[in-house]
């Protein structure tokens, strides 16, 4: 086990019922605002707003004849969240000018509202994050890996140039490409 970013929270009260161990650990990383990973037979818990946060070490230049796709999504975005479980409610707003509320259910039990509110920030931040998103299709490289950042450059589309957070990769060693799933870094979650 490793964890990056991650911050000790206690629980008064946690139910795992009727879910499997890893659907539960994703539940709860969710509500955390983290994600994890399994990698070299190591299960990674990772908070997402730290390694969108960590400086690139590399840059991705796309070719002028690259293969790529740019998803914005913005019309999906939503301005605030609100938690509410029995005698508990909170509420995170973004500063990114959309008046959409995002209102989750089944959230479970909320021990406090302090609580609701923290759940309220990494929901709206779980909503939001794949509405700037996009893929490149390139020779493989091996050396990139999940949840971690890299500069983007693209002279065809230069309003995407800029740091990204690597979602995930696709290598197919057989053909020699790799296939790099990306998302633009949240600011202010």
């Amino acid at each position: 086990f490793e964890s990056y970013g991650v911050e000790d929270k206690l629980y008064s009260y946690v139910l795992q019922k009727n879910e499997s161990d890893f659907a539960f650990l994703s539940r709860r990383a969710l509500l955390e605002g983290c994600s994890f990973l399994v990698y070299n037979k190591t299960l990674v818990l990772y908070s997402e707003a730290y390694m969108e946060a960590v400086a690139p070490a590399e840059t991705l230049n796309v070719s002028i004849d690259g293969d790529y796709k740019y998803n914005d999504r913005r019309f999906e975005l939503y301005g605030s969240c609100v938690v509410d479980s029995g005698m508990f409610s909170g509420e995170f707003a973004a500063d990114n000018g959309v008046g959409r509320k995002y209102r989750p259910s089944n959230i479970g039990s909320i021990g406090s509202s302090q609580e609701a509110e923290r759940f309220a920030k990494n929901l709206l931040r779980h909503v939001n994050k794949g509405c700037y998103s996009g893929f490149v299709r390139t020779q493989i490289l091996p050396g990139y890996a999940a949840a971690s950042t890299i500069m983007l450059s693209n002279n065809r589309a230069p309003s995407w140039d800029g740091i990204v957070f690597i979602d995930h990769i696709r290598n197919d060693y057989g053909k020699g490409k790799s296939k790099i799933f990306f998302r633009r870094p949240l600011e202010g979650y």
